[in-house]
């Protein structure tokens, strides 16, 4: 006898169900570097358009729940870019290199999120955020300072503590040594 197979779900699990396989399929797109093509990016180490939209969308994030928008930081961007343009040599995404940027930059706590062939950043916004360890670097409290790069679509978020009145960045030129 055919049966037909009980709903175990109503009929407003459908849309949820939806929405979280489109982000997981934009994130795994991400990641397989399948996303739309990225427009030509700026080489140097000046925010590109992208970036600045990039970090405009995570600060109304991080507003909605409550935390303090993070403030550009140039030598974060730096380190950002140079990262950035190593991936573009590796053709990957990869935090290869984290602990150097991360003694580089003198903060106390740094996170990094990576993202590839974006070219909306709400986009690029829900693809970290369907991802658990990339959104609690998102919702994180301690950084208070940020840098993006963006290096022909692969784009780097560097957020950390603020800087020791004290230290002098050691420099970006160290880290792309490396």
């Amino acid at each position: 006898m055919n049966r037909p197979i009980p709903r175990t779900c109503p009929r407003t699990c459908a849309p949820r169900r939806a929405r979280r396989i489109s982000l997981v399929l934009g994130l795994l797109l991400a990641l397989v570097g399948h996303g739309a093509q990225a427009a030509e990016a700026e080489d140097d180490v000046s925010p590109s358009l992208l970036a600045a939209a990039v970090l405009a969308e995570v600060n109304a994030f991080r507003s909605l729940h409550g935390l303090k928008p993070w403030q550009a930081d140039p030598a974060l961007g730096r380190l950002a870019q140079v990262h950035s343009g190593h991936l573009v040599g590796w053709r990957r995404l990869s935090h290869d290199g984290f602990m150097q940027r991360f003694d580089a930059s003198g903060r106390n706590t740094c996170v990094e999120n990576l993202a590839r062939g974006f070219r909306d950043p709400s986009t690029m916004l829900q693809a970290w955020l369907a991802s658990p360890a990339h959104a609690r670097n998102l919702l994180d409290s301690q950084p208070t300072h940020v840098g993006l790069g963006d290096v022909r679509g692969y784009v780097t978020l560097l957020a950390c503590t603020a800087a020791p009145a004290n230290f002098a960045l050691r420099g970006a030129e160290q880290v792309a040594q490396r």
